[in-house]
């Protein structure tokens, strides 16, 4: 009864731990199966005798849940005989199995041939009824010819997969049995009613054709997707990762560029304005006692910051302001009696440009002092176009003091 106890333990501890398995239930497989056996098995009765010489026959049925790639449990039900010169008789057991495939434990990721190789291991537990007839003159040691009792099993089989619904196996089997009284007495006084059992047989996995079949199946990861196929997942996922990340990177340095030339391009137009008005600054202005001056001695005054638009008679704001100034000065002051406004150029352009140009800047800074209140009868405006230098035209500043409008006071 000790050893029976001990398999009943193992059968309960090994359901335990592969049921509750969380990596082994993908969906969408099927997991029944039948199996037909046949074989010899060998009962250990006193006289034992050579193994062969008392080998009797055995066959039986097999119905399994293959719950997960790891495990399984199935009902075994098989007829054994053991026909020996002192006591004939058999044995009808129905034995409870828990399966263990130790390939896919210990070599989950098989390849091509060798997955369809499975090893398993596993023990059961069931009962037994027994029927034994003595040989003439034999002596029954037991009270019963025939009846009830528990037997334990061990086991190991090999199976191959031949297609998606078909397997072929081989299996040894070890039995022990509680009840003395199935072999008339006559078993083996050191380990008991026992006996060992060789099969063949043939299995047949239900649905294997429309979905995988769980007795076929490697294991997988949670999830239920190939081991590879998630490295190669994840591979591909960094390496996009990667793109992508030199992809930001590439678009960051042209966003940096773009600002570097965005502020050389501001601090270039900074420059060049901020140059300008220096320019500006640096340019001589007008002063109104400089004006009153000239009028008192009827002498010319060159009219420093008055200034156009390019190419054009359009006088700017600055030059304006200081025509305002002008405009004032003339007015406050009775001295004169007629002013010539002169435009002048440089040397640069055709005669008849020059001579246009500086016509009709004469002629807008007259317009314009007159429409401040300044005498209309008592200015002209004449273009001497680069006529009367008071400079030198070979360099840029020479150019600048050259292009000019005086004012000529008349007595």
């Amino acid at each position: 009864m000790k050893k029976i106890g001990l398999l009943a333990a193992a059968l309960i501890l090994t359901a335990n731990i592969f049921a509750q398995e969380e990596t082994i239930e993908p969906k969408g497989k099927s997991h029944w199966s039948i199996a037909l056996k046949a074989g010899v098995d060998y009962y250990r009765i006193e006289p034992t005798g050579s193994h062969f010489e008392n080998a009797s026959g055995t066959a039986g049925l097999l119905v399994d849940y293959t719950a997960n790639p790891y495990w399984g449990m199935g009902l075994e039900l098989t007829q054994n005989y053991f026909n020996r010169e002192q006591v004939d008789g058999h044995t009808t057991d129905a034995v409870i199995f828990n399966n263990i495939d130790l390939t896919n434990l210990i070599a989950p990721n098989r390849k091509n041939n060798w997955s369809r190789f499975h090893f398993y291991t596993g023990v059961g537990l069931g009962a037994s009824y027994f029927d034994n007839t003595m040989a003439d003159g034999v002596v029954r040691t037991t009270a019963k010819g025939s009846g009830w009792g528990v037997v334990a099993a061990f086991n190991m089989m090999a199976e191959v997969r031949l297609s998606n619904n078909w397997g072929f196996f081989g299996e040894g089997q070890w039995r022990y049995y509680e009840n003395g009284e199935i072999l008339g007495g006559h078993d083996n006084g050191q380990l008991g009613a026992d006996s060992w059992v060789l099969n063949v047989g043939f299995r047949f996995k239900f649905n294997a054709n429309k979905k995988d079949h769980m007795r076929n199946a490697l294991p997988e990861p949670v999830g239920g997707k190939d081991y590879d196929d998630e490295i190669n997942n994840l591979k591909n996922q960094l390496k996009a990762a990667k793109a992508d990340a030199a992809a930001a990177n590439d678009a960051a340095a042209k966003a940096k560029k773009a600002q570097e030339d965005a502020e050389k391009a501001s601090k270039a137009k900074d420059e060049d304005l901020q140059k300008q008005i220096d320019e500006l600054k640096a340019r001589p202005v007008i002063a109104n006692n400089t004006v009153a001056k000239a009028a008192e001695n009827g002498t010319a005054v060159v009219l420093n910051g008055v200034n156009f638009n390019l190419n054009s008679a359009e006088l700017t704001n600055e030059s304006k302001q200081i025509l305002d100034g002008v405009a004032a000065t003339l007015k406050s002051t009775s001295n004169w009696n007629s002013i010539e406004v002169a435009g002048y150029t440089d040397n640069t352009g055709t005669d008849e440009f020059n001579q246009e140009i500086s016509s009709a800047r004469a002629k807008a800074v007259a317009d314009y002092l007159i429409g401040k209140g300044v005498e209309a009868s008592k200015v002209n405006a004449n273009g001497y176009g680069k006529e009367n230098p008071i400079a030198d035209n070979t360099t840029r500043a020479g150019r600048e003091k050259n292009r000019r409008v005086e004012i000529n006071f008349g007595k």
